[in-house]
């Protein structure tokens, strides 16, 4: 799964993220659990105080600096003057990734950032990021894996090309891409505002198309969707991450569905890997009357410790459910955390990612960039949500395929407003846990059978889930929900996430049934 980005202390915003696939400027989707990729993304926790880490100048530091650099630079030298590719290498990337390897001795979110990857951040919670405007995903058929267009954003360079669902990635700038996964192919499409990039696509019917497509500036919104829907439930999406003006885009979603009568309300963070730390606390204060802790962050001294409380002396006090999953994490977890702990929500979904580290963002002078964990944050009753990493390699832990480890670990017990006991050390267990879709082997097979239905089909035909369990011999009546559910999910990448097929997903949706009968019970 996707791994949540570093909490930060940074020059340039107060942050909480992660690593999502959303980073990259084109983006990818992953359908199941298995082969998730593992790179940077969005989301992260970036620290509130606004602070710059101290640098001390190159002429300050110790002898056994001195002396670890001025070895590295003989082994590059030595390197480049005697490997056999000695050349061709870059040493930009040689000595990154020393610098990536030292950092990963100390925790798994202090990490380097290339000058272009420190661009994308920034980017990134600015809402904003370039490319042509496609969600691309990797199917199979007959034991050949393709990657496809599944979804353009409306009014983007790559909709106004003519790029469309099921349309096969053949070729980029001429690099013909078989055997390319989605994420790789993403990342020949990105590239800086104004520039162009060719691409060749097989469409449904079998013919190629080539065309160029000039890349622009995207902002990207964070409320997905807002929605006013039967016995005054209101539902909010924010799954793609807090950038800057995340609070506001609440605000203003928020204030439209009060006007149109919602009595109660869901907030969505499942898949949300976090973000700028400060929108999350502005959210959580809407809803927590003055005095209630929201988060508090403690570093190796003392001074550091600081404390966020709600100061909103005329708080919301609708009845809310918050939506998490496994990839909810830092800026999300925050959020989550200080709802449960303040007795305010009802969590409902799966255990989170367990981020509660905080990294201090140090802007180098080439343009590249440093996160180093400065502190931790805690959510009200005093509990940390950071899962232990100390005996898990990188794999193992952005992975989560140590979880079952931790089940013999002591955890720290706390206690919420209302007495109710609520444990640290591994994420923000629900109140009420509840399964999405297990994507099994056999499910995930069945979900490349019907992309491959559905992308010559008219995907508004009514009749399309009996056509396809007609032309697979299938009965669909032992995993028909699923089925639908995903059907459902094609709809909404087709039509571009419109409120009619957002409203259709959830419907077929497990956790939002719990979710409103929460809601419509209280």
């Amino acid at each position: 799964m996707p791994a949540p980005r570093p909490a930060i202390v940074t020059a340039f915003a107060f942050i909480a993220f992660s690593f999502p696939v959303s980073a990259q400027n084109e983006k990818t989707l992953t359908l199941g659990n298995e082969n998730r990729s593992f790179a940077i993304s969005s989301g992260s926790t970036f620290s509130a105080t606004g602070k710059t880490a101290e640098r001390k100048s190159r002429n300050s530091a110790s002898s056994s600096v001195k002396i670890i650099s001025s070895d590295l630079e003989e082994i590059l030298e030595f390197v480049k003057n005697n490997h056999v590719s000695g050349r061709s290498l870059e040493t930009e990337k040689l000595v990154g990734s020393a610098i990536t390897t030292m950092l990963q001795q100390l925790d798994p979110h202090s990490s380097y950032y290339t000058s272009e990857e420190f661009r994308e951040l920034n980017d990134d919670h600015q809402g904003r990021y370039f490319g042509i405007g496609t969600l691309v995903a990797d199917f199979e058929e007959s034991g050949v894996s393709g990657t496809f267009v599944i979804s353009t954003t409306k009014n983007a360079p790559a909709e106004r090309a003519g790029l469309r669902f099921g349309d096969r990635i053949v070729k980029v700038n001429g690099q013909d891409v078989a055997g390319m996964n989605a994420f790789e192919i993403s990342s020949l499409i990105r590239g800086p505002q104004g520039t162009s990039v060719r691409i060749a696509v097989e469409h449904s019917n079998g013919l190629t198309d080539n065309v160029t497509i000039r890349r622009s500036r995207l902002d990207q919104s964070s409320v997905g969707a807002a929605l006013s829907l039967e016995n005054g439930v209101g539902y909010i999406a924010l799954t793609e991450g807090f950038g800057y003006t995340t609070a506001t885009e609440f605000e203003s979603a928020f204030l439209t569905l009060k006007q149109k009568g919602i009595r109660t309300l869901t907030i969505d963070l499942r898949g949300n890997g976090g973000g700028l730390m400060d929108q999350a606390i502005m959210i959580a204060e809407k809803f927590l009357p003055a005095g209630r802790t929201i988060v508090s962050q403690r570093g190796r001294n003392a001074s550091e410790a600081r404390v966020w409380r709600s100061k909103n002396l005329r708080p919301e006090s609708m009845p809310l459910v918050l939506l998490v999953d496994e990839a909810s994490a830092s800026a999300s977890e925050i959020l989550a955390g200080a709802m449960q702990d303040n007795d305010r929500a009802t969590i409902i979904g799966t255990r989170t990612y367990g981020k509660g580290l905080v990294q201090n963002i140090i802007p180098l002078a080439d343009g590249a960039g440093l996160a180093l964990t400065s502190e931790r944050y805690y959510a009200p009753s005093g509990r940390s949500i950071q899962r232990e990493y100390s005996d898990a390699g990188l794999y193992n832990y952005f992975q989560h395929t140590n979880r079952g480890s931790l089940i013999d670990k002591p955890a720290v017990a706390t206690r919420t407003r209302n007495g109710r006991v609520v444990y640290g050390g591994n994420g923000i267990e629900p109140d009420v846990t509840v399964g999405r879709f297990d994507m099994s082997k056999e499910r995930a097979a069945t979900v490349d059978r019907l992309f491959f239905f559905l992308r010559k089909q008219n995907l508004q035909d009514a009749e399309l889930f009996k056509k396809f369990c007609a032309s697979e011999l299938l009965s669909c009546e032992k995993d028909g929900v699923f089925l639908h559910w995903q059907l459902a999910m094609f709809r909404k990448y087709f039509s571009a996430g419109d409120a009619d097929s957002t409203v259709s997903v959830l419907d077929l949706d497990p956790q939002f049934a719990a979710a409103k009968r929460v809601l419509i019970n209280r």
